[in-house]
Protein backbone atom coordinates (compact mmCIF):
# COMPACT_ATOMS: atom_id res chain seq x y z
CA UNK A 1 0.00 0.00 0.00
CA UNK A 2 1.61 3.60 -1.11
CA UNK A 3 1.85 6.05 1.84
CA UNK A 4 -0.13 9.05 -0.56
CA UNK A 5 -1.58 10.72 1.81
CA UNK A 6 -4.34 13.06 1.63
CA UNK A 7 -4.15 15.77 3.79
CA UNK A 8 -1.47 16.91 6.36
CA UNK A 9 -0.86 16.79 9.29
CA UNK A 10 -2.45 14.04 9.78
CA UNK A 11 -3.56 11.86 7.09
CA UNK A 12 -5.45 9.04 7.01
CA UNK A 13 -3.88 6.37 4.44
CA UNK A 14 -6.56 4.16 5.29
CA UNK A 15 -9.47 6.10 4.03
CA UNK A 16 -9.87 5.06 0.49
CA UNK A 17 -10.77 1.70 2.02
CA UNK A 18 -13.01 2.97 4.43
CA UNK A 19 -16.12 0.49 3.26
CA UNK A 20 -13.85 -2.88 4.61
CA UNK A 21 -14.65 -1.20 8.33
CA UNK A 22 -10.73 -2.41 9.24
CA UNK A 23 -10.16 1.40 10.91
CA UNK A 24 -7.90 4.16 9.76
CA UNK A 25 -4.26 5.11 10.10
CA UNK A 26 -2.48 8.39 10.51
CA UNK A 27 0.65 9.74 9.16
CA UNK A 28 1.54 12.57 11.40
CA UNK A 29 4.50 14.36 11.61
CA UNK A 30 6.25 14.75 15.21
CA UNK A 31 9.30 16.81 14.58
CA UNK A 32 8.38 20.27 12.84
CA UNK A 33 12.10 20.78 12.59
CA UNK A 34 12.10 18.61 9.63
CA UNK A 35 11.26 20.53 6.07
CA UNK A 36 9.34 17.31 4.12
CA UNK A 37 6.21 16.70 4.22
CA UNK A 38 6.07 12.95 3.47
CA UNK A 39 7.78 10.59 5.41
CA UNK A 40 9.93 8.04 3.38
CA UNK A 41 12.33 5.13 4.29
CA UNK A 42 14.76 6.94 6.53
CA UNK A 43 12.08 9.14 8.75
CA UNK A 44 9.11 7.06 9.37
CA UNK A 45 9.30 6.31 12.99
CA UNK A 46 10.80 8.83 14.03
CA UNK A 47 9.72 11.91 12.18
CA UNK A 48 6.32 10.36 11.16
CA UNK A 49 4.88 8.29 13.06
CA UNK A 50 1.22 5.52 11.95
CA UNK A 51 -1.49 5.67 14.48
CA UNK A 52 -4.19 2.94 13.85
CA UNK A 53 -7.47 2.96 15.40
CA UNK A 54 -10.23 0.41 14.93
CA UNK A 55 -13.74 0.60 13.49
CA UNK A 56 -15.84 0.51 16.61
CA UNK A 57 -19.49 -0.36 15.90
Amino acid sequence: MPLLASEYPAANVLEQYSYLHIGAMYVVKVNASVKQENPDATNLGTDFVLIWGDTVE
